[in-house]
């Protein structure tokens, strides 16, 4: 099985935003936890003049 990068993320450091740059086109990333419900959840938000939300 191969090994694979990881961003080590601590709940109590959350959110944390990170830009990514994929197809030349640069997002931000977000991820929060809900501690009530114990779950990880993310976001990723173009940047630029035509900012689209995947949720």
């Amino acid at each position: 099985m191969s090994q694979r990068d990881y961003i080590p993320i601590d709940v109590d450091d959350l959110p944390e935003i990170f830009e990514i740059e994929l197809a030349d086109i640069t997002f931000n990333f977000g991820v929060s936890y809900n501690a009530v419900g114990e779950f990880f959840y993310g976001r990723f938000i173009r940047r630029g003049p035509q900012p689209n939300h995947f949720g």
